[in-house]
């Protein structure tokens, strides 16, 4: 039989056009939020947020919430004392529910005008095609409560941040290497050292081929720094670094306060010195320990290796630090560092745990990851904004059923239409004891003529 030539060459073209194709991550389809509708419970405080949202591409999505007060403007308020479908983890559909305590966001307000946007991510690609995922603006607890952690961790204090994308994994030998080739290669001044591990000798480029998808190590500060530069995103700070590694539950490790806690019959969640997590006392890929993640989604924040931030380190900063986007001392001779790693105990890995390093050293137990700012404009994101609607968070008492400013008849009126109710947040509830009866008419008749306001 006679091979045609000519047929064979143009299958191997086809056939390498297919496979570039595949190896290139694929485009995000944006979510898609509709139908945003808010509304203050009658007779309460809390807010009610309903919405649809769907996705094709992605099961899990961050749903973050911003405020108006200009009538929609600008949102620059987030909703952080909420419930329900918001935050890392929701799936898409109809009829998601959010309720926000907007007295405890934004106490003391009567206006009009209010409106709300309700942001949907499922991710974004950076421009050096790694996964990125939302946190979402808001406060949390950074540093350890007395009695745990070190000095350097004290005090506990409430920090709010702006919403950041940050990587979804620690940067790969393989990613790094594209910069480094971009860098001039061999002339390259930002060089990854080379190491021995107690299985293996580690030499740049090699490891390349062979563990592409390990985190890269033996950089310094500034390999780090440039390599955020040309990727177009910037080293986080250590604010940030801890804000996705723990949530705003403050979790002494990023699943949980227990590290060997049971997720699903699975007890390893990370990487550290003689864990029993199948990488002991070396590095694993970057996709590894999935049970691991922090409550935003993000892998490795704690254990496989030491990760660079932004900021010069003082062990007294906490004492002083501003209350909203720290971004460390002015000066030092140090950076911080952040996450533990392979080489270390597990202690070492909790989300509070701090160190630092000279800029200049170049760990074999040490690589970083990135962040970029948050765009509520992005075209590959979803969000829409909600009706106009009156906010009233006037810290009243709870027997002005209706929030009129006095307690009358139609306080009274609104308990007996609901006189029976049992459940959470029942208008007429006025003694809070989850079911309206003789005793919420009681307390109102008591309080009966009197000003609230």
């Amino acid at each position: 039989m006679k091979i045609n030539k000519t047929v064979i060459v143009k299958c191997l073209i086809i056939g390498l056009m297919i496979a570039t194709f595949l190896l290139e991550p694929l485009a995000n389809i944006a979510p898609v939020v509709s139908n945003v509708q808010v509304q203050q419970q009658y007779g309460g405080a809390k807010v009610k947020i309903s919405y649809d949202v769907t996705d094709v591409d992605s099961p899990l999505l961050t749903v973050m919430v911003l405020a108006s007060i200009d009538g929609g403007t600008t949102f620059t308020i987030p909703a952080q004392t909420c419930v329900g479908d918001v935050g890392w983890g929701v799936s898409p559909g109809r009829g998601k529910q959010i309720i926000w305590d907007a007295v405890e966001d934004i106490p003391d307000v009567f206006a009009e005008d209010y409106q709300m946007i309700v942001f949907a991510s499922d991710g974004i690609l950076g421009e050096d095609n790694s996964e990125m995922l939302l946190i979402p603006a808001g406060e949390f607890l950074m540093g350890s409560a007395p009695g745990e952690g070190n000095l350097k961790e004290y005090p506990q204090h409430t920090v709010f941040l702006d919403a950041f994308y940050i990587d979804k994994y620690e940067i790969t030998n393989a990613q790094y290497y594209q910069f480094w080739l971009a860098d001039g290669g061999d002339s390259s001044s930002h060089r990854p050292t080379n190491y021995r591990t107690l299985y293996y000798m580690v030499e740049w480029p090699d490891i390349v081929k062979t563990r592409p998808d390990n985190p890269v190590v033996g950089i310094t500060w500034f390999d780090a720094q440039a390599y955020a530069e040309w990727a177009g995103k910037r080293l986080l700070t250590e604010a940030e670094w801890e804000k996705a590694a723990r949530g705003t539950e403050a979790r002494i490790w990023p699943w949980g306060n227990q590290f060997d806690l049971d997720i699903d019959g699975v007890t390893i969640h990370a990487n550290t010195w003689n864990g029993g997590d199948g990488y002991d006392n070396k590095p694993s890929p970057v996709t590894q320990y999935p049970t691991g993640v922090s409550p935003f989604g993000v892998y490795n924040m704690a254990g496989n290796v030491w990760e660079w931030c932004a900021d010069w380190f003082d062990s007294s900063f906490y004492i002083h630090s501003p209350k909203e986007n720290p971004t460390g001392p002015e000066t030092g001779t140090r950076r911080v560092i952040r996450g533990g790693s392979w080489y270390n105990s597990n202690k070492l890995a909790r989300c509070a745990f701090r160190m630092a390093n000279s800029p200049d050293d170049r760990w074999y137990s040490l690589g970083f990851r990135c962040v970029q700012e948050f765009d509520l404009t992005r075209a590959d994101e979803g969000y829409d904004k909600s009706n106009l609607f009156a906010l009233d968070t006037r810290r009243l008492p709870s027997w002005d059923v209706n929030r009129d400013g006095m307690v009358d008849v139609n306080d009274l009126a609104l308990v007996s239409k609901n006189f029976g109710k049992s459940g959470l947040e029942i208008v007429g509830d006025v003694n809070l004891d989850s079911i309206v009866d003789i005793k919420d008419l009681v307390i109102i008749g008591h309080h009966l003529g009197e000003l609230t306001e």
